[in-house]
This record gives C-alpha cells, structure tokens and sequence, in this order.
C-alpha cells in the first residue's frame, strides 16, 4: 500500500475582477474606417465656440438696432428682421460648414469634423439640413439629445443618428 501523500494542487489564479468601468474622457472607440469618435467633451468645446461666435453677432446686431432708435421708437421691426437674416446666416453656416468640410469654426477648433456614419466621408447637404434640425429637436427636448452622447457608444447624439453621421476626431 502506498502512503504517499500528493501534494495539494498549485493555487490557482484569482478570478478575474469586473471589467473596467467606461471614461468618457479616455475611451477610443474607432469607426470602421479607423478613425476615432470624437469625446462628449470635444464636442461641447467645440458647440460652445460656435455659441460665442453667434452670441457675439447677436450682440452687435442688437446693440446696432438698439442704437438708432429714439425715445418713441424702439426699432422692433428691424430688430426682428436682423435677428430672422442671423437665423438664416446661422443655418447657413452650420449646413454649409459640415458639407463642404465637415466642421463649423468650432469644431475645427478642437479639431473634430462630421462624417456619414458609413461611409466616413463629407455629410450631404441634406444630411447636413437633417442634422441641424435634430439639433433643434434636441434643445426643445431640454438637452437631452446632446447629453445622449455621453451614453452611446458611437459617440452619437440624436441630431448624428437622425442624420446618420458620427463626429470623429479630425487628423
């Protein structure tokens, strides 16, 4: 009879912890084309350069409307009619911008652009038009199509999937 003893097992590894929680701020996520989506954080940077550029605009316009009023008139017609043509200048500048290259002054700022969601190229026109009224659609809806960013994993608010584009870090 053999009294050996075997020697117990070698232990073994502990298991392995939970997967690491997402950062938002760290985590690169890349397209299929291989570009890498552009942060919430970017993207608010980017949002609120094109915000001061307009606000500056509005504020001049104002205050030039404001300034040729007299004590009896007030200007509200031209007031009303500068702040219509700044709302046309504005769609302007964001359709035209994300067509022809992608990113308003803001967003080339922080050096970010918009691409088609499948294609990675230039959004069209009418995605561009898409995208801005999705951006409208979301203010209305007290900011949380912009705040849906911070949980998608595409990185897309819901003016980018009315649109179907996705915002990536430029090169």
């Amino acid at each position: 009879m053999d009294t050996s003893v075997e020697p117990p097992p070698p232990p073994s590894a502990p298991p392995p912890g939970p997967p690491p929680r997402p950062d938002f701020q760290t985590v690169k996520v890349t397209t299929p084309w291989g570009d890498t989506y552009a942060s919430f954080w970017l993207r608010l940077a980017g949002y609120l350069i094109d915000g001061v550029i307009f606000g500056v605009a509005y504020t001049i316009i104002s205050a030039i409307a404001g300034s040729g009023s007299s004590p009896g008139h007030t200007g509200s017609g031209i007031v009303v009619l500068l702040g219509l043509l700044l709302i046309v200048a504005e769609a302007a500048y964001f359709i035209g911008l994300w067509h022809q290259g992608g990113a308003t002054v803001g967003q080339r700022l922080v050096r970010i652009k918009v691409v088609n969601a499948s294609t990675g190229k230039l959004p069209t026109v009418g995605e561009s038009t898409v995208r801005l009224v999705g951006y409208l659609i979301s203010v209305a809806c007290i900011w949380i199509g912009f705040i849906w960013i911070l949980f998608d994993g595409q990185h897309q608010g819901w003016h980018d999937k009315m649109a179907h584009t996705v915002v990536v870090n430029a090169r």
